[in-house]
């Protein structure tokens, strides 16, 4: 993985023990966790808080924490050596403004959800598929990031982050997409409980101007969620999610994003929830130098 500073000066390689980039289905979408073997203090000023990394697809990270590891070196004969390294926590920059506490409401009716990530703040550039919501309120002292993915539940929708643009997805839609990898039913463990299915996703219910109740889907037996001020559509739209159903892992393919497509071979079609993207250098006994994508897959239920 080639990682630049904002100076423009390349990451060496012999520098860094681990890096993980994890792309999500979430308001805001990619993360990095960089592990540097060493670092003096002229390279600590480059990556504290608030200074920006930017990996080999070039999309920038926004440096949220930086914290110092002493760790001791198994390799050393006393084992009183202590080895002094970096740990970094980073964000997606183009959307960081939404992970913050907002000093200031944000309040919009019949507005597109493009236009709420602009108001948080965040620079998104162009978007795909962008979704119309009746209302969206974030009040002083909350964060965006949660109302944002309560505005996607709410639209049975998703986010993501892929060819440093946002896409917006209703759920359905995630599987009419052609898959960009096919793969053998081998090697990758299988989650399927309906006894823990009926107890996370709910069914959802309110209660309309008449003083009525109204239901979303109520096809299986579920526990029962009240959501006050909804509408049919949206208690239907709520209750459709994607639910975990693989976990697999394949060689490193930084192409792979959250929302992709992923065909199993004599199985189904399933959608990337998560795409985490490890290289480890193996640089110490406690690890091996391996370059892995694990992929987290699920399956629409509503």
């Amino acid at each position: 993985m080639l990682l630049t500073l904002k100076n423009g000066t390349r990451i060496r390689g012999d520098l860094i023990r681990q890096i993980i980039v994890r792309n999500d289905l979430t308001a805001v979408p990619m993360t990095l966790e960089i592990d540097f073997i060493a670092g003096n203090n002229d390279f600590e000023k480059l990556i504290r808080e608030g200074e920006t990394i930017t990996d080999g697809l070039g999309n920038v990270f926004y440096i949220l924490k930086t914290e110092r590891a002493l760790q001791a070196n198994s390799n050393s004969e006393t084992k009183n050596e202590v080895l002094g390294g970096m740990f970094i926590t980073a964000i997606l920059n183009n959307c960081k403004e939404a992970a913050f506490v907002t000093s200031k409401s944000i309040t919009k009716e019949k507005c597109t959800l493009s236009q709420v990530y602009k108001a948080c703040g965040c620079k998104t550039g162009f978007v795909r598929n962008d979704l119309t919501l009746p209302r969206f309120y974030c009040y002083s002292g909350n964060t965006p990031s949660f109302q944002i993915m309560q505005a996607l539940q709410e639209s049975g929708a998703v986010v993501r982050w892929k060819n440093h643009q946002l896409h917006f997805f209703r759920i359905p839609d995630l599987f009419k997409q052609k898959p960009i990898l096919e793969l053998p039913s081998n090697g990758s463990k299988k989650d399927d409980s309906g006894f823990l299915e009926r107890h996370d996703v709910p069914s959802f219910y309110s209660v309309d101007p008449t003083g009525q109740i109204i239901w979303g889907n109520r096809a299986k037996p579920r526990s029962a969620r009240y959501v006050p001020n909804k509408t049919a559509q949206d208690l239907r739209n709520m209750g459709r999610c994607l639910v975990r159903a693989k976990i697999l892992e394949v060689d490193l393919d930084e192409r792979i994003c959250a929302g992709d497509l992923i065909r199993i071979l004599g199985d189904r079609d399933y959608v990337v929830i998560t795409a985490a993207h490890a290289w480890t250098a193996g640089v110490d006994s406690q690890s091996k130098p391996q370059a892995i994508t694990k992929l987290w897959l699920g399956v629409m239920k509503e």
